[in-house]
């Protein structure tokens, strides 16, 4: 009796797969774009307010006419909040913190600084990686080879990435005196 139900499912078609949802068709030009979407509450503005104030010109720019009743509107409120009186409160006090818990950091990094320029630009990343240094940080500069002993008399990895520093800042230099300026 087992072998006459298996022969009697095989023997079946399967069911038709079900049909696909119908979507409602859209077309673009049955839409109305200068009505809100129905489900969306218009504006509490007056319309009387928006109008005449701006138009956008040919070119693309768009024109806004400061003398329309929305403007006064906006100047009255700003008269208005001009009256309030601002308090500021100022920052909170520093607050030197128990810092000893962040002696070292819990893993430590290998960081590489490049920096491009003179030494102005680059002492600061100097100091930078003396006090990352002290967290237990691995730190390498990478930067123009004039500044090798200055790094490394930090305690600090020298990295060169070639270049002078001078002839850079000369051409900077040059091209801010020319008419076309390229930053």
């Amino acid at each position: 009796m087992g072998k006459d139900k298996a022969s009697a499912r095989a023997q079946s078609p399967p069911p038709p797969p079900p049909p696909p949802p119908q979507y409602p068709h859209i077309d673009s030009h049955d839409l109305n774009y200068s009505q809100p979407p129905p489900d969306e509450e218009s504006s509490p503005i007056a319309e009387s307010l928006f109008q005449d104030t701006t138009t956008v010109l040919d070119d693309g720019r768009v024109s806004v006419n400061l003398d329309t009743k929305l403007a006064r509107v906006f100047a009255k409120l700003i008269e208005a909040s001009d009256d309030v009186e601002q308090t500021i409160e100022p920052p909170p006090a520093y607050q030197e913190e128990d810092n000893s818990s962040f002696e070292k950091w819990q893993l430590p990094l290998s960081i590489a600084v490049h920096v491009v320029g003179s030494r102005g630009d680059v002492q600061p990343f100097v100091a930078l990686g003396q006090e990352l240094q002290t967290h237990g940080h691995r730190v390498r500069i990478a930067t123009h080879n004039v500044f090798k002993d200055f790094v490394q008399s930090a305690g600090l990895e020298f990295y060169p990435i070639g270049g002078d520093p001078a002839e850079l800042m000369a051409v900077r230099y040059a091209r801010s005196k020319s008419k076309c300026i390229y930053d």
